[in-house]
């Protein structure tokens, strides 16, 4: 089941990770290819991911409402991890395990915004309760600018 991420830092993060198989960019027909549109064209083509114009009112609905920046990207579901994955990278690191986590968080702005900084900081990996709690959406993606796709996220039952 794919999903499509919105917002031009989102994309172009997606894209840089390289995590997820990115399937179609789709771009308004109106956009101008200049400045970060013209660079997530380049790296979408450097990928091999298929470039497609459309009509802004699909980019709308796939979007659901959101500011999608006239782009969206259609790829496959977020790729979480598993515990050990994440201390192996403190591990490889040389580092004692530095672990963010997030207990009942609800709100996908919030957390966008905690990945981003734990992005910034360094942190292994982060945690994430499944049950009464947010996931990897497009939202979360979008609201940590794509730090989100740099990151070792593992989902447990309960914490």
């Amino acid at each position: 089941m794919s999903e499509f991420l919105y917002g031009h830092w989102a994309i172009m993060e997606t894209l840089r990770a390289g995590r997820r198989q990115c399937e179609q960019l789709v771009i308004t027909e109106t956009v101008e290819e200049k400045g970060i549109v013209a660079e997530i064209i380049g790296v979408a083509n450097e990928r091999g991911v298929k470039v497609k114009k459309v009509q802004r009112r699909i980019i709308d609905d796939l979007a659901q409402g959101a500011n999608h920046q006239n782009m969206a990207l259609r790829t496959s579901p977020y790729p979480y991890v598993e515990v050990p994955q994440v201390l192996e990278l403190g591990k490889t690191r040389g580092e004692k395990p530095f672990i963010l986590l997030l207990d009942l968080l609800k709100d996908p702005q919030n957390v966008g915004v905690l990945m981003r900084v734990a992005d910034a900081v360094g942190i292994h990996g982060v945690i994430l309760q499944d049950r009464r709690g947010v996931d990897v959406t497009p939202a979360v993606v979008n609201a940590s600018s794509g730090a989100v796709e740099h990151l070792q996220i593992v989902r447990v039952t309960n914490l």
